[in-house]
C-alpha cells in the first residue's frame, strides 16, 4: 500500500505498517467479511460472503451473469 499524498489516510507507506494497523485491519475485517463458520455469521446481512470456492488442488468453473 503506497500513500498517494502525505495526508492520505487510506494508504500507508511500507514503513508505516506496524502492529496497530494490522490490529485495526483485523477488527475492520470482522465487521465487513464473514470470518467464522457459524450459521448466524454466514447469514448476517451487509457482510461480504464467499459465493463460490473450490479445493485449490481441484479444477473448478463458475458462470456468473450480471446486468
Amino acid at each position: 500500500m503506497i500513500g498517494r499524498t502525505s495526508d492520505d489516510i487510506n494508504h500507508y507507506n511500507y514503513e508505516q505498517l506496524d502492529d496497530s494497523i494490522r490490529e485495526k485491519w483485523m477488527d475492520d475485517k470482522r465487521k465487513y467479511f464473514v470470518c467464522g463458520d457459524t450459521v448466524e455469521e454466514k447469514r448476517e446481512p451487509l457482510k461480504w460472503k464467499i459465493e463460490y470456492s473450490t479445493d485449490p488442488e481441484a479444477q473448478g468453473e463458475m458462470i456468473a451473469l450480471s446486468w
